[in-house]
Formats: C-alpha cells, sequence, structure tokens
C-alpha cells in the first residue's frame, strides 16, 4: 500500500530597506503574507513563545503619531547599540511630556510614513504606504489594523531594548524599525522567531 506524502507548503516572506539618500537614515520593513501564518492570528506574533527574544507590547499607535515614533526609533549607524532610545521611543508613543525629536529624523520619517513603499500582497501585488496599512485610510474592503509598538529584549539580557513597529492585519504582518534595530533585533535572533511563529512551533518543540 502506497504511502501518501504530507503536501509540500511554502511560506514566503517579503523585505525592503528605505535609506536615506543624503544620510544614515533608514528603515527595514518585513512583511509576512497572512497565507504564510498557518497556525496563528498575525496579532500572535508579539505573544508567542520563544527561548531566546521576547517582544513585549508597549502601546497601540494610531496613524496620526506614525512618523514621530518612527522618527525616535532612528539611531546613528556608528551610534553603540545601548544607544537604542527605547525609553525616548515610549515617551513619544504615549505623548508624555519630556520627549524630543530631531527634526531631520522627523522629516525622513515623515516621508517613510506617507509614500507608498512598502510591497503588501494584494492582487496584483502593490505598495502602500505605512499610513495606508496603520489604517490612516479607510480601506474599501473595511480592513482593520493594529498597530503596536513592542520592545524587543534577549532573554536574560536586560541591557539592550530595541523599539519596533508591529503592524497586524487580517491580510499580514509587518514588522518594521530602523535599519539597525532591526539589524540588531536579526542578530539576537528575530528571524528564528519568526520562523517558529509561522511554523507553530512552541517553546518546548527545539
Amino acid at each position: 500500500m502506497a504511502t501518501r506524502r504530507k503536501a509540500l507548503n511554502l511560506l514566503q516572506t517579503y523585505e525592503t530597506t528605505l535609506l536615506e539618500s543624503n544620510g544614515p537614515r533608514s528603515f527595514r520593513a518585513l512583511v509576512i503574507p497572512s497565507r504564510s501564518i498557518r497556525y496563528s492570528e498575525p496579532e500572535a506574533f508579539v505573544t508567542h513563545d520563544d527561548p531566546n527574544l521576547t517582544l513585549s507590547w508597549i502601546t497601540d499607535i494610531e496613524s496620526t503619531d506614525l512618523s514621530k515614533v518612527l522618527a525616535s526609533m532612528l539611531v546613528p549607524e556608528e551610534g553603540d547599540f545601548n544607544e537604542f532610545r527605547a525609553n525616548e521611543t515610549v515617551r513619544v508613543a504615549k505623548n508624555l511630556s519630556g520627549a524630543s525629536i530631531n527634526q531631520r529624523d522627523l522629516a525622513f520619517a515623515t516621508k517613510v510614513t506617507n509614500e507608498r513603499l512598502i510591497p503588501f500582497e494584494s492582487s496584483p501585488l502593490t505598495e502602500k504606504s505605512l499610513h495606508e496599512l496603520v489604517g490612516g485610510l479607510k480601506e474599501p474592503d473595511g480592513v482593520e489594523s493594529l498597530s503596536s509598538l513592542v520592545i524587543a529584549k534577549p532573554k536574560g539580557q536586560a541591557a539592550e531594548e530595541i523599539p519596533l513597529l508591529v503592524i497586524s492585519r487580517p491580510d499580514g504582518l509587518i514588522v518594521f524599525g530602523s535599519g539597525k534595530s532591526v539589524r540588531r533585533a536579526e542578530q539576537l535572533g528575530l528571524w528564528r522567531r519568526l520562523y517558529r511563529f509561522l511554523r507553530g512551533e512552541d517553546d518546548d518543540e527545539g
């Protein structure tokens, strides 16, 4: 009797990098379409357990606050990783007093927020702005999104706190941050955490 093989399913992600043409600033976006999220809803990515890297929800982000929150995430490429201004980003996101934003950072973040630069799966594949994806523009199909500021931290190392933006939608998931912050989060296990989530692997499955 022939043994039936399991169907081979492919998981797909998109990645895009946005660079300042005349300066050191950059952002990176990791985009995962819903068809690649097989075992849970997109918003479960933040609470999914992982042995190496935790994501802590801080607050939801409205589209009107998006540019200034992203501006507060930018870190000079030549700076030390301890210079991630996680506390500053939290103050900006929560509209607390004492927060300060560099105007060049804000100009770059505003341009990135409003231009259609993020490859997002539809039919056909199109580019959307972060403003649209966060829900700043009403979509015809009534798609709702949840945009959250999260802090990535390696387990057992309280010193590093990396601010990231996570956008959860019924049609996919976006992890967004400064180029340096996403690169550092990758070094600490962000991609491994993402793959475990997409495959539905629990903490004790190795």
